[in-house]
């Protein structure tokens, strides 16, 4: 769906993206974090979807290069990763404004109106079997009032023709 698109480009831009002035280092990767999906020749490689990768030496590098910066790169309130990732998470998922809150409530509401229409489906065939089980009943009744003129002309004897006393 486009939120779930929405959602994970918004968070490969935060992985892939610059932190402008927070210091020495301005992206994950100037620090070994990146993402998995691009191996280091390039290449799209499916599996490592959603997954990041992390070059330890780099980032050990990066650590004793400037602890300070590293840091700053984090926790800056305003510009760190941490700032974006939380403004993030908000904007996606914050509220019921958010893209993730809207798309829950447009799923919400067709559930609702799907089990409306269930409820209207269920009284229609309530209804409709009421009257299929009158008509039945009816039709019994029909069929033993037939079945009992049936049993009486059946003990019917048939009468001998009478003689006229013309013949005789």
């Amino acid at each position: 769906t486009s939120a779930a698109l929405r959602v994970e480009s918004d968070l490969g831009n935060l992985v892939s993206g610059r932190f402008f002035g927070v210091g020495v280092f301005q992206s994950l990767a100037s620090i070994g974090i990146s993402d998995a999906t691009i191996d280091e020749e390039g290449n799209f490689n499916p599996a490592n979807q959603g997954k990041l990768r992390l070059d330890k030496d780099k980032l050990q590098t990066a650590f004793e290069q400037d602890p300070a910066a590293l840091e700053k790169l984090f926790l800056d309130p305003d510009r760190g990763v941490l700032a974006k990732l939380n403004a993030l998470v908000e904007r996606l998922a914050g509220n019921e404004s958010s893209t993730l809150g809207l798309r829950g409530k447009t799923l919400a509401d067709k559930v609702e109106a799907n089990e409306e229409r269930i409820a209207a489906m269920n009284a229609r065939i309530d209804r409709e079997r009421e009257r299929l089980t009158l008509q039945f009943y009816q039709l019994e009744q029909v069929l033993a009032k037939l079945f009992n003129g049936l049993d009486a002309l059946s003990n019917f004897s048939p009468v001998p023709p009478m003689t006229s006393a013309r013949n005789s």
